[in-house]
């Protein structure tokens, strides 16, 4: 059994500052068509407080607690994307010129738009996807935990996880909320999948309460017993790795591993204070920003107070990590 080491130099690529769409044969074929495809799952619009109150144990200065309404509903995919379902995609994106293998010692996704953005660390140690040349395509790899088909995806830029978005679109016949050239996003308008916002992922994540978790308090902090335990995998459960996904209870709207496992990209540039100051209605983000993009939901190498629902992430956009991940939402099924 061929595997790399586990952690290597690419892991310095990595940073999360603390201050997160595939179904390979979709039920939906077609943009705003009547069948919702059957890995996403129904989030109703509605008034929630975002944030934390000033007791919670494990709280940072940044989550200010507010009143967000969201004044849609939309679709979330009930798991996080797999090692196979990006696999399948990329390989699809590949074989429709879309993307492209390059370096030599280090192996890469890359776009081969315009912006030619890193998308995927295929020789990164501990990515679970490699690329077999005498096929021609990726396959899933063992790094010293055996095949992981259904663990989450890692080691993919922001980009990547966006790119992931807009190549399940296409295939679905749905018109991509991302522009492939400057990332720009139509949050609304279009009817292909995207990244969710911070607003919609933590309203998603509290699937209607406002305890820490979906449905449970925090007791520890870090590494300790906790209720988190039956929800998500953190530094106390996971056994110094990832896990399946969809193996742990899921929350009320019935969205599995949104405590813990990987931080899931969001759709949102990353403001420390954004929250201070921000709309009450369909908060998305600042405008613009340098290199920050939002994540939130907390790890596998993490202590239960990242995962809580109110706790905010942050990932340089061209950085890959063994802890960030991608769960795409939908507006128009």
């Amino acid at each position: 059994m061929n595997t790399r080491p586990l952690f290597g130099p690419l892991l310095t690529l990595a940073l999360v500052v603390v201050v997160a769409c595939s179904n390979d044969n979709p039920a939906a074929p077609g943009g705003g068509g009547d069948v919702v495809p059957t890995d996403l799952v129904s989030i109703p619009a509605g008034s929630f407080t975002m944030g934390s109150p000033l007791n919670e144990p494990g709280r940072a200065e940044n989550e200010n607690a507010h009143r967000v309404t969201l004044t849609h509903e939309f679709w979330m995919k009930s798991h996080e994307v797999t090692n196979e379902e990006y696999r399948q995609a990329a390989n699809w994106a590949m074989a429709e010129g879309l993307i492209e293998i390059t370096g030599d010692e280090i192996k890469v996704l890359r776009d081969v738009g315009n912006g030619k953005n890193f998308f995927l660390s295929l020789t990164a140690s501990g990515s679970e996807l490699d690329y077999d040349a005498e096929g021609d395509s990726l396959i899933i790899y063992d790094v010293g935990f055996g095949l992981n088909p259904d663990h989450p995806i890692k080691y993919l830029t922001w980009w990547g996880a966006a790119a992931y978005c807009n190549w399940r679109s296409i295939r679905e016949g749905r018109e991509p909320a991302y522009d492939q050239t400057t990332w720009a996003v139509d949050l609304y308008g279009a009817t292909g999948y995207r990244l969710p916002t911070e607003a919609e992922w933590e309203y998603a994540a509290r699937g209607g309460n406002e305890t820490a978790f979906g449905g449970s308090q925090i007791m520890e902090i870090g590494c300790e017993v906790d209720s988190l335990q039956y929800q998500g995998w953190y530094c106390f459960n996971a056994e110094e790795w990832s896990n399946s996904v969809g193996t742990k209870a899921p929350n009320a709207y019935g969205l599995y591993d949104m405590h813990g496992n990987v931080w899931e990209f969001c759709n949102d540039w990353y403001g420390e204070f954004y929250y201070t100051a921000s709309p009450d209605t369909n908060p998305a983000g600042p405008p613009a920003g340098p290199w920050l993009r939002s994540a939130r939901g907390g790890s596998w190498g993490w202590g239960a107070k990242y995962a809580r629902a109110a706790s905010r992430g942050a990932h340089f956009l061209g950085m890959v990590s063994p802890r960030e991940s991608v769960r795409p939402v939908l507006v128009h099924p």
